[in-house]
């Protein structure tokens, strides 16, 4: 290989390893309160299925219901809070558990609905 391309590969890879994650997941990178504002379309201060859907289409329909603490249909500051906080933490320590994020197995995304044909 060409020894003037090695720079800008290694340049260029370094880069995708270190925003990858936010290309991944809608609303990765921002704060927890802009990402729950932009989610609540008609801002009323939650957020509903619906503008769950809307916001994360990739999400599969039953994320909505582990997000959803209390069950009354509709997503809190709280809530989104919460989960930000731990999904946060869970990516910091690179898959492990942490306290109060999702459990996921390593490798599983149960959250989100594969692409279509995987």
């Amino acid at each position: 290989m060409n020894k003037a391309l090695l720079l800008p590969l290694a340049m260029f890879l370094g880069l995708a390893l270190v925003h990858g994650p936010a290309l991944a997941m809608p609303g990765a990178g921002k704060s927890s309160a802009e990402s729950f504002q932009k989610m609540d379309a008609d801002k009323d201060g939650k957020v509903s299925k619906e503008e769950f859907s809307k916001a994360h289409p990739g999400m599969k329909e039953s994320t909505f219901g582990v997000l959803d603490k209390n069950g009354d249909g509709c997503l809190t500051q709280e809530e989104w809070d919460s989960f930000m906080q731990g999904h946060g933490a869970m990516k910091a320590q690179q898959g492990a558990a942490a306290p109060g994020s999702c459990p996921v197995k390593p490798g599983a995304m149960p959250m989100v609905t594969p692409p279509a044909g995987k």
